[in-house]
């Protein structure tokens, strides 16, 4: 039996994010959905409100959208999460006047 590997630039990432939900005006982010790296594993699912998000990328961490895979600790990386300057959370490449991940809603 083979052993399966995972992607090997989720090395250089803090946090993935795999779902969101936002304001009912559709403009503020709520909560993300995403997994946290500690060392050599990722966490379980963990809920971000948008200030801890916002906090960690002020921190300088590598928070990515992405989706799960059928391996464990594993995952489809999309873009990388940035905060710009009138402090929307949006996803590299997009600027839209609002908060937006890239990522589906829960």
């Amino acid at each position: 039996m083979r052993k399966a590997r995972v992607h090997p630039g989720l090395k250089k990432i803090d946090l993935v994010v795999t779902s969101a939900r936002y304001h009912e005006s559709g403009d503020r982010l709520l909560q993300a959905r995403g997994f946290e790296r500690r060392g050599q594993v990722w966490s379980d699912t963990q809920l971000f409100d948008r200030e801890t998000l916002a906090l960690r990328l002020r921190q300088g961490q590598r928070v990515v959208s992405g989706q799960e895979t059928d391996l464990p600790g594993d995952y489809e990386i999309g873009p990388r999460l940035e905060l710009e300057d009138a402090g929307w959370i949006v996803a590299a490449g997009t600027r839209s006047g609002r908060d937006d991940l890239g990522v589906p809603l829960y």
